[in-house]
């Protein structure tokens, strides 16, 4: 049995192809919003919800799982840590699909930040924020904010959790561009103009989380972007391509 931990496209691409071969899989994803997505194709075997790293534990003797694959957002670290951990504890492979690195040109409007507190020297008085950092980047990132005087807008993802999760917050609805991507350059311009936007925040999540239309976008206009480097996890075996990963465990299945 193979466990894939999902919730990215990449994640979806390597159910497709695992359920197309017919080998034996279960998927585990973080979010309902990502369950949604695959329930029509996979409902029997999701896994919703965060399991930690006893949970994972007990799923991966459970189902006597062989390999595990992870697929999930760069940033998803506790949940990759938890992975590695378990499966070097149960002597499993543990296979890592990682998003290839864009390479970002760093200038006077484009700087890679390794913090969030990294964000304050480049605040202002009454500047507007626009944020690509997802709503768990909020509680860290909301008091910053604040703390400048600065205005907040954030875009995430059309699920009613994580609008209730904004709300709960502090952010008012106008704050909040709840949309569903990819965004195109030209998308990405339309909504940093809308809200006027002085800074653009975003993570270093490739060209897949649709980093390179933002730095496009904000380039275009002349607004500083301020880029969250992705975190530095040694993993056991990581590929770049889904291909690679299948290949991999053709040779176990």
């Amino acid at each position: 049995m193979i466990l894939v931990l999902a919730g990215t496209t990449e994640g979806r691409e390597i159910l497709l192809e695992i359920k197309a071969r017919g080998w034996p899989y279960i998927a585990s994803l973080y979010s309902d919003y990502g369950a949604k997505i695959l329930s029509e194709v996979h409902e029997d075997r999701l896994i919703n919800g965060p399991l930690g790293k006893k949970g994972l534990s007990e799923l991966v003797i459970e189902k006597q799982i062989k390999v595990i694959v992870d697929t999930t957002h760069p940033f998803a670290t506790e949940i990759s840590q938890n992975a590695i951990n378990t499966a070097k504890q149960l002597k499993l492979p543990y296979i890592r699909l990682e998003r290839k690195q864009f390479d970002i040109k760093e200038s006077s409007l484009v700087k890679k930040i390794h913090s969030l507190e990294e964000i304050k020297p480049y605040l202002l008085n009454e500047l507007t924020v626009f944020s690509t950092l997802g709503s768990n980047s909020l509680p860290a990132l909301i008091p910053i904010i604040k703390s400048k005087n600065a205005k907040l807008f954030i875009r995430v993802i059309p699920n009613s959790q994580i609008l209730k999760q904004c709300e709960k917050l502090g952010l008012n609805k106008n704050q909040i561009i709840a949309k569903q991507g990819p965004f195109s350059i030209e998308d990405n311009m339309k909504m940093f103009k809308h809200v006027n936007a002085n800074l653009i925040l975003s993570k270093e999540s490739g060209v897949e989380g649709g980093l390179d239309t933002k730095i496009a976008a904000a380039k275009a206009l002349k607004t500083p972007h301020l880029i969250l480097a992705r975190p530095n996890i040694n993993y056991p075996i990581a590929y770049n391509s889904y291909e690679d990963v299948i290949k991999y465990l053709s040779n176990i299945y």
